[in-house]
């Protein structure tokens, strides 16, 4: 499995988390069961969000594979590196 792979499953992990939580959230019975998995999903999602950025790096110069050019940054992994160039798809 390549990089890019593996970093794509990733981020549609977190994705299908965050879309859990806020299904969770949206059927509660009242309000403070919203608020509760609100406050759970800020917890679980931010850090799970950062932990996906930070892990997938280029072999070669080891920045982000999600970012960009910039301050821009994705939720897929980029083909190349925004740096060095490197192309990512078959690592």
């Amino acid at each position: 499995m390549t990089l890019r792979t593996r970093a794509l499953l990733s981020a549609i992990a977190v994705f299908l988390m965050a879309v859990g939580f806020m299904y969770a959230a949206a059927l509660a019975p009242n309000q403070a069961y919203s608020i509760v998995f609100g406050g759970l999903a800020f917890f679980f999602l931010i850090p799970g969000g950062m932990w996906v950025r930070s892990i997938f790096r280029c072999p070669v110069c080891e920045a982000s594979i999600f970012e960009r050019e910039g301050l821009l940054t994705t939720f897929w992994p980029a083909p190349t590196c925004s740096k060095c160039r490197a192309d990512l798809r078959n690592r």
